[in-house]
């Protein structure tokens, strides 16, 4: 009895999207037991419900109760192809997109293609018309020379220092002037005889080119002499003296700065060089280390630069002519502007790098032989 009320099914209700619902109610109703028959009521009277909406919508469309896994329940199908529907107008919006974007990439590259080939062309042409200028060693050596002297005297006369001591101006870069690296370099270039004389005094005008640049870029700089100086480190980089005990000697501010390997030790201000002899730039290595030493005037007596016999606690030579790093008892003023004349004093003592004798004397103490010593 209870099996033949869901066996009379109208054709609507066999429609195979049914089945799953009509299997369900049948199964439902048929495990029942008697106690449970009011709920299987229930399920009859769901059925006879739904026989009565099909039977009112006749051929329209009408709504096919199915499972749907996913998502956790059951749907109308109506509301799934809404759903397709609406999937279909977002995939036809994202192609629209995708042809717009795609569109846009293909017009960029376009356009940033014609402009690679445009700055190509004009790059070409640009190189097409420079001129490539190939010098022998000797016209690059004087190029280099020339070079030195204009770039040296042009930042020099735009720097100029009046001194007090004698009421005069001068350029402070006068280590790159004539009375020091261009001089050296002028001497070289008139006794030179070979390509391989010539090819190595272009590569020391070279290297005075980029210690100018470097002391201008010193005379600028801020920083205490007792601490770390940019300009000092990247010589250092340059010369690849980031090992060992290294004295930086700065001839633009008149200060000595002492590095163990690539980290600052101690400053000091010295009196580096004057305005007759200036010190000689570049790396240096130490050739005497002495203690109580008289030094002796290379000069002779009818010279300005002669100088008596003057005794020293502490002396370290750094290059032939007469370069040393000394105590210099006396003087009482080290530092910027200390290289200029001085009342006498110029023409009593010797020139070089003077310090106070207790700084001296803590060099001579952290140095050795085996130092390198750097001027710029």
């Amino acid at each position: 009895m209870q099996h033949s009320r869901l066996d009379d099914l109208t054709p609507e209700e066999r429609d195979p999207r049914n089945q799953e619902i009509v299997d369900f109610l049948s199964q439902t109703y048929t495990s029942a037991s008697h106690d449970e028959q009011p709920s299987a009521q229930r399920l009859l009277r769901m059925r006879q419900r739904l026989a009565s909406t099909l039977e009112a919508e006749g051929n329209q469309t009408r709504p096919v109760m199915r499972t749907i896994q996913g998502g956790g329940g059951i749907y109308s199908g109506t509301n799934k192809r809404r759903t397709s529907r609406q999937r279909l107008t977002l995939l036809a919006i994202a192609a629209v997109l995708v042809l717009i974007v795609g569109s846009s990439v293909v017009v960029f590259q376009g356009m940033s293609k014609r402009a690679t080939n445009g700055n190509t062309a004009n790059q070409s042409q640009a190189t097409a018309t420079q001129t490539i200028v190939v010098r022998s060693p000797k016209e690059q050596a004087r190029f280099n020379i020339d070079k030195l002297k204009q770039e040296a005297n042009t930042w020099g006369e735009s720097h100029l220092y009046h001194n007090s001591g004698d009421g005069k101006s001068y350029k402070p870069d006068i280590a790159y002037l004539e009375q020091g690296a261009l001089k050296e370099l002028e001497d070289q270039f008139k006794s030179a005889k070979t390509s391989k004389n010539y090819q190595k005094i272009a590569n020391q005008a070279e290297e005075a080119l980029l210690l100018l640049h470097a002391f201008e870029h010193e005379a600028g700089d801020q920083t205490p002499y007792n601490q770390a100086h940019k300009v000092d480190t990247d010589l250092l980089h340059h010369y690849q003296l980031n090992q060992g005990t290294v004295i930086v000697i700065s001839t633009a501010q008149q200060s000595l700065r002492l590095y163990q390997d690539g980290k600052f030790s101690k400053g000091f201000q010295v009196t580096a060089g004057s305005t007759t002899l200036p010190l000689a730039i570049g790396k240096q290595n130490i050739l005497a280390r002495n203690q109580h030493i008289i030094l002796k005037s290379p000069f002779p007596q009818n010279d300005s630069h002669w100088f008596p016999d003057v005794l020293v606690n502490n002396m370290i030579q750094f290059h032939v002519g007469g370069y040393m790093i000394f105590d210099a008892a006396w003087r009482d003023h080290f530092g910027p502007g200390s290289q200029y004349p001085q009342g006498s004093e110029a023409t009593k003592h010797p020139s070089g790098v003077g310090m106070n004798p207790d700084d001296m004397q803590w060099l001579y103490e952290h140095t050795n032989s085996q130092t390198q010593v750097l001027v710029y």
